[in-house]
Parts: structure tokens; C-alpha cells; sequence
């Protein structure tokens, strides 16, 4: 997608009209999908920013807008910086000191998922088009289109910034990639010594069941084995040619859903509108419009037919809610007739009659709007309160 033509006023262009060029190759079986709405829906929205605001050469008739090279990682890498996105950037990440946060990352790398390995050369005027998927992964705006697909307020301050549009910032807080991880997480390894340094995003043992970021999604750790070795500023294990299955992320390994393969499902493994689970119906989960994803292995102890389950942890879809009450706040998991109480900070809990555990969830990384909503749309439809200055 592209903007096609720019308004009469050479003080202030701005795009007036655009064009969204759809491929001839999308086939019956990709329309007879499940969740087939939702997923071009988000496409299109993702393709009309294009031509409303995100751009290079829109960039440079914004006069807020500053792009440059900086060293991060050992690499020069492009990023965008201006007011309002650096406003909400340090604001998302707990990254307060300008001199650590310079402006947000644009994607370096080819686009090309065909492509395995090396990258010969970082061509960055080529792929400056979306945000870099490293550190803004499940954002719409990203590079790619990842099953959990969400609106930040970054991408609406560059709304903002452009001088065009103002915005209202109804997001629902899903936005939860990197949240409160501060400056290390924008200019530090993902992986360091075999070790994830940030565990809700870079995951470390390839197929170990897991969640996306927000919670969305069930998933696994997608971590691949390339033919050659990686480039060294891209080497985070042992094994130099191992790697995240995305070339995008900078190869850092992170959660990895099945709707990529899927025959029959875009976003599979989503809380709501995703696949039926496949585990036994007595173990308390449950799918819906209130379930996000959390890794569980309670088993009840008085079910003959599950006493000899497999007591690992599984990514499984919980009914929550969150509760703020006199200043008294956490977040409740209900399982079957239960209920579990978490601690603000979440942590491992245990529940009387069941052998296992669950991991709660932060509070402060769940518990991002006024109401409750799991699906960037419905957040909007549902007027979230806006984030307060």
C-alpha cells in the first residue's frame, strides 16, 4: 500500500488518497478459514496507515519527524524518533533516560521469510517501513504479521507527531511486548550465556509450550536450526547456528503459534475465537472472551482418569478478571468451580485439590484497561479510558 496524491497546501501536505494493492493468489482455502474477517481486517488496517502516516516518504514532509542512524548491538540501525512517540515509548518500556531510548527501531532486515541464514547487507532505506520487529513485535505496524497483533499508543503518537491526525488513545493497554522491561530490553541481547534475560518475550528450548506476550495466544517457543552460522551480532547461544525461527526479531527466539501452518485457522491458538483445546475439559480451563493464556500444571487429585497426566506445564486458556478494590488489587484465575487470587507481582500458586502449579500473571502487565478486552477491535468498540498524562 502507498498514498497516491498529497493535498494542494505546500505548507502542510499531507495524503489525501491512497491504493491498497490486493494479490491474486490468496485462494478459496485461505477465505474459508476460520477468523478469515478478523485477519483482513487487521491487514487492511495495518495497509491504510501505510498510506495515511507511515511511510519514509511521508516522513520527511513531517516536520517533527527526525530518522537517523544510531549503534545499537553492535549494528547501525535506523530509528524514528519525535515527541509524542518517545513520549509513549519511554512510557511503555519503563525507559526514562533519552540517552538510552534515541528513537524507535525500524526494521533492518529483509522481508523475504523465504530467506534462511546470513543476511548479505543491512539495506536500511529499503526496509524502513514498519517498526522493527525486535522490540515492537505484536504490533500492528510491525514487519510482520504476527498472530497476536495488537494497537499501541506508539504507533498512535506517530499519528500524532505528523502534525495531521489527532488520536484517542483506546487501545485497551494490549500493547504488552517489552512493557515495564526498561532500557535493557530495547539495547541489551535478548539471550545472554543460553539465558533469556526477558522471559515474557525470548524463550530459550525449542517446542517448550508457551504464551505471546499478551496472553492472547497459546504457542511454543519457535527457535529453528539455520544451514549456515548466524552473524555474530545475531549468535545468543552456544550454537552459532541456532536461532529464532524469525529473521525480523534479529533472530531472537519467541513464542510461535500454528496458524502459520494451519489449514483451517488464522490466530489458532487464541483465548477466544481460536482452536478448541485439545486437553481434557476437567482441568479447568476454559475459552472465551475473559481467558487469557497461562502456563498451568494443575491436574485434579481426585480424577482417577488423570492421575497419571503429565504433570509439565501447559499453555492453557483461564478465565481471569482483575479486581482493584479499596486499594486491595490482583487478579483472579477461575478454574472449574475454583478460584485462585494472585498477588499483584503474580508468581507461582498452588489450589487445594490439585496437584501442580500456575504461574499468575503480573498484574500491572494484565490489568491494562478499564474494561476488560482481549481483541485490539473490541477495545476500541469498548472505549477504553485513555492513558492519563
Amino acid at each position: 500500500a502507498s498514498y497516491c496524491y498529497l493535498n494542494d497546501n505546500e505548507d502542510n501536505p499531507r495524503p489525501i488518497a491512497g491504493k491498497i494493492y490486493i494479490e491474486k493468489n490468496i485462494t478459496d482455502l485461505d477465505m474459508r478459514k476460520s477468523n478469515v474477517e478478523r485477519y483482513y481486517t487487521m491487514i487492511f488496517l495495518h495497509e491504510l496507515t501505510h498510506i495515511l502516516v507511515f511511510d519514509k516518504d511521508l516522513f520527511e514532509l513531517m516536520n517533527n519527524i527526525e530518522i537517523k542512524t544510531v549503534e545499537i548491538l553492535g549494528r547501525n540501525r535506523t530509528v524514528l524518533s519525535s515527541p509524542e512517540v518517545l513520549k509513549m515509548a519511554k512510557r511503555h518500556f519503563g525507559c526514562t533516560d533519552s540517552l538510552n531510548i534515541p528513537g524507535i527501531e525500524l526494521e533492518n532486515q529483509d522481508y523475504d521469510w523465504n530467506k534462511k541464514g546470513n543476511e548479505e547487507e543491512d539495506n536500511y532505506d529499503d526496509y524502513g517501513n514498519h517498526w522493527d520487529a525486535r522490540t515492537m513485535l505484536t504490533d500492528y505496524m510491525a514487519s510482520i504479521h504476527y498472530d497476536e497483533i495488537v494497537i499501541s499508543e506508539i504507533t498512535l503518537a506517530l499519528f500524532v507527531d505528523s502534525g495531521w491526525y489527532s488520536v484517542k488513545y483506546f487501545t485497551g493497554g494490549l500493547f504488552r511486548y517489552g512493557k515495564n522491561q526498561g532500557c535493557g530490553f530495547l539495547n541489551d541481547y535478548c539471550i545472554n550465556g543460553d539465558k533469556s534475560l526477558y522471559q515474557n518475550e525470548f524463550c530459550i528450548t525449542e517446542k517448550t509450550t508457551m504464551c505471546t506476550p499478551g496472553r492472547t495466544h497459546r504457542a511454543m517457543c519457535g527457535i529453528t536450526s539455520y544451514p549456515k552460522e548466524l552473524d555474530s551480532s545475531y549468535r545468543y547461544f552456544t550454537d552459532s547456528r541456532k536461532g529464532g525461527y524469525l529473521t525480523q526479531t534479529d533472530y531472537c527466539p519467541v513464542a510461535k503459534t500454528n496458524s502459520s501452518i494451519s489449514k483451517t485457522y488464522y490466530y489458532q491458538g487464541n483465548c477466544d475465537y481460536g482452536e478448541i483445546e485439545l486437553y481434557p475439559e476437567n482441568l479447568g480451563y476454559i475459552m472465551g472472551n475473559e481467558s487469557i493464556c497461562l502456563l498451568s500444571s494443575l491436574t485434579p487429585k481426585d480424577d482417577e482418569n488423570l492421575k497419571e497426566y503429565p504433570s509439565s506445564f501447559r499453555a492453557l486458556c483461564y478465565k481471569v478478571d482483575c479486581y482493584n478494590n479499596s486499594g486491595e488489587k490482583g487478579v483472579r484465575i477461575f478454574i472449574g468451580n475454583n478460584v485462585i487470587i494472585c498477588p499483584v507481582s503474580g508468581g507461582v500458586q498452588t489450589l487445594d485439590g490439585y496437584n501442580g502449579y500456575i504461574l499468575c500473571p503480573d498484574y500491572n502487565l494484565i490489568c491494562t484497561g478499564s474494561r476488560w478486552c482481549l481483541d485490539p477491535l473490541s477495545c476500541i468498540e469498548k472505549n477504553s479510558i485513555p492513558l492519563e498524562d
